[in-house]
């Protein structure tokens, strides 16, 4: 599967990669896992850049308008660093894998909020989780919270 990039007619990179990954999703042979699917570097740096500049005031501000602007290239994002990263030091940490990623501080409330802003942007683009997510947790189940197919 290609990386999600590029432009087309000049307009918002990350327009064109979500309009992209949204039919990726779409697509009947879709990958099973949202952390399966390949962003381009420029794309994350992009997204991060957008959290960087935004106007918003806090930081859970800033990130709400990548869910709400970008939803499929936001929660992929966040999927991805999750299969990147988790367990690859400390067991189940993640939060500090999601901090660098992001460039923004995860602890409460801040992590709820995102997690609900998750489940939302999912329900947006009509995919279905296997559960809930009340909060980002770490137990060994944790992954499963981004599948995007039921096991």
């Amino acid at each position: 599967m290609k990386a999600l990039g590029g432009t087309l007619g000049g307009g918002d990179p990350l327009d064109y990669a979500e309009r992209r990954l949204r039919e990726q999703l779409a697509a009947e042979e879709a990958l099973p896992f949202l952390g399966h699917y390949p962003l381009e570097d420029r794309v994350r740096e992009a997204l991060r850049e957008r959290l960087r500049r935004q106007q918003a005031g806090t930081s859970g501000r800033r990130m709400r308008l990548l869910f709400l602007h970008w939803p499929a290239l936001t929660v992929a994002w966040i999927a991805r660093c999750a299969a990147e990263h988790y367990g690859t030091s400390s067991g189940h940490e993640l939060y500090p894998h999601l901090e660098r990623e992001t460039g923004l501080v995860w602890a409460p409330p801040f992590s709820r909020c995102v997690a609900e802003w998750f489940h939302w942007a999912c329900r947006c683009l009509d995919l279905p989780l296997r559960q809930v997510i009340r909060g980002l947790c770490t137990s060994p189940d944790f992954l499963r919270c981004w599948t995007l197919r039921p096991f």
